[in-house]
């Protein structure tokens, strides 16, 4: 069973089946049989050309899943998943599986390659990240108190990359480090996030971001280290080894 990276999904599927399976560690999750439906007359029935789709469980999920199969409709994957060849009922198909669980260790091997950064690293990045920028903010407000929320919005976009490696790498949910960031303007990063990245690499190391509204001590080190991330981030974009999925609302 390899990851299949070139290999893209449909813009939407009509569910055929649809149950759910526990596996340890993990806990229940759900299986979905699906035809593809993009631009094409799908079948309603199970086939050879079936696909499948397991994900953690989430009672949403199953609800729209359940509904899509009961009405015959048509279903939008929204969570992002790795596509693998294998065998599903005696029958080579192709698997999307949830990059949340599935495949962690196959992701994190191959995308966390070379990362100058553990878990527990990142983490503490993204949670220092989140204190400077209530500290920019705190410092703003002296001088420009009804554009604090402008202020704000406009530095979350600092912690919208570091979302991305902690959800893409396979390091954990995007909820788990969300934090005070919104997760519709993260979804909107996801759909051209390169030029940002290039803005960000090409203009933090001469201009700290974080020292506009007064000088902060020591952020000139997390600056470092957001070049880094920012930096390994945009190659494996560039690479076409990570293609982002956003969520429409």
């Amino acid at each position: 069973m390899t990851i299949d990276w070139e290999f893209k999904k449909a813009s939407r599927y009509l569910p055929v089946r649809l149950s759910t399976t526990y596996f340890d560690g993990i806990g229940e999750c759900i299986c979905i049989v699906a035809n593809r439906a993009d631009g094409m007359t799908s079948e309603i029935i199970e086939n050879h050309n079936s696909e499948v789709f397991l994900t953690i469980n989430n009672p949403s999920l199953y609800n729209t899943v359940k509904s899509a199969v009961l009405n015959m409709d048509f279903w939008a994957p929204n969570t992002h998943y790795n596509t693998v060849t294998g065998f599903a009922d005696g029958i080579v198909r192709k698997i999307h599986l949830d990059g949340m669980i599935f495949l962690t260790d196959a992701i994190m091997n191959e995308l966390a390659k070379d990362f100058p950064f553990s878990k527990d690293e990142l983490g503490n990045i993204i949670m220092t990240v989140e204190l400077l920028i209530m500290n920019v903010c705190k410092n703003a407000s002296k001088k420009y108190p009804t554009q604090i929320l402008q202020i704000q919005r406009g530095y979350q976009t600092l912690k919208y990359p570091l979302i991305a490696v902690w959800e893409y790498y396979g390091f954990g949910d995007k909820e788990d480090v969300m934090g005070m960031s919104s997760s519709m303007h993260y979804e909107a990063f996801k759909i051209d996030p390169e030029d940002l990245l290039v803005q960000y690499i090409d203009g933090m190391p001469h201009e700290n971001p974080f020292n506009s509204f007064g000088v902060i001590p020591n952020s000139e080190k997390v600056v470092e280290k957001l070049v880094h991330i920012y930096s390994h981030l945009l190659e494996n974009l560039r690479s076409g080894r990570i293609k982002f999925q956003t969520i429409s609302y």
